[in-house]
């Protein structure tokens, strides 16, 4: 298995009892106790311990308030009866996934293909986890597997389009965005994914409408505002940018980051007058803003050296 590599000279049962290990020591430094402890009698976790669906049933309703170390308590317990279950390895891989243990994560994942490799959520899940190792063409397989099983998965088609936008793939990129939005309507990650992909294929006109319409669902997604900035400069409205990135960013943020718009869009004496008003609205802006205008005269230098 693709994870497993990360633990040499391990076989099947080792790697298991590896993950084990790390589910129980990860739950009792994050909960300091079993769940439910306290010394009364009833609680859901002595009701749990006698009988396995129990303790399947505390987990998902403790992972579903976002009590994800003491969810992962109860599926380490449950494991403890049926190891090989496929959907519980998925469940502790995504919870894994959600604190950043991505070598868990993978371990996890990779017990839950060995268990059922036409799981479509361990799948999906594989496609994130690759995404966050950058390592797209994995991601890929594992996303187009989870739509082949289920087309329902959302996340799976959402990263499928940012697959395709990287490679620019766009007419593939939107027909993945859409779907996914077919299945989660109005949701707002994969409408702001579908309106970079706009801007990314040169149509800042589309780009804006999709994320005016996004920001009229979820008028505080700081991203959406901040891409509407962007593309609102890309269509020549530069005090209207500025606008929204006043909305989300300090001031001398705002001015730093257009200028920084600015300068990689080439258009370097605009760019200097922004980090020069970032310097003198904030001290704090002074290196930052100083390295960018560094930047840029490197830039200027290099383009007066051309022939």
């Amino acid at each position: 298995m693709k994870g497993w590599h990360k633990f040499p000279g391990l076989n099947r049962a080792g790697r298991w009892r590896l993950l084990g290990l790390a589910l129980v020591l990860l739950c009792l430094c994050g909960c300091a106790a079993q769940p439910g402890s306290g010394g009364i009698e009833g609680t859901p976790w002595e009701k749990a311990q006698e009988d396995p669906s129990e303790l399947l049933k505390q987990a998902k309703a403790t992972q579903s308030l976002g009590k994800i170390n003491e969810a992962l308590f109860y599926y380490a317990s449950y494991l403890e009866h049926d190891p090989q279950n496929a959907e519980v390895l998925a469940a502790v891989g995504e919870i894994h996934l959600a604190k950043k243990n991505l070598d868990l994560a993978q371990v996890a994942l990779d017990m839950s293909l060995a268990a059922d490799p036409k799981l479509a959520k361990t799948h999906e899940l594989e496609g994130l986890l690759l995404i966050q190792r950058n390592e797209y063409a994995g991601a890929r397989a594992h996303f187009e597997k989870a739509v082949d099983l289920d087309p329902k998965l959302w996340r799976a088609q959402n990263g499928l389009g940012m697959i395709a936008d990287r490679e620019g793939r766009f007419d593939a990129a939107d027909k993945a965005y859409n779907a996914a939005l077919n299945v989660s309507p109005r949701n707002t990650q994969v409408m702001n994914n579908l309106g970079y992909s706009r801007y990314l294929r040169g149509d800042f006109l589309g780009a804006l409408s999709e994320v005016d319409q996004l920001l009229r669902l979820a008028p505080k997604y700081e991203s959406a505002v901040l891409n509407r900035g962007l593309y609102l400069l890309r269509l020549g409205q530069e005090e209207e940018a500025l606008a929204d990135l006043k909305l989300v960013l300090s001031e001398a943020d705002a001015y730093n980051n257009l200028g920084f718009l600015l300068m990689r869009d080439g258009q370097l004496e605009k760019a200097r007058s922004y980090f020069e008003k970032a310097i003198a609205h904030s001290p704090h802006y002074h290196d930052l803003a100083n390295k960018n205008l560094q930047n840029l005269a490197r830039l200027e230098a290099s383009q007066v050296s051309k022939p």
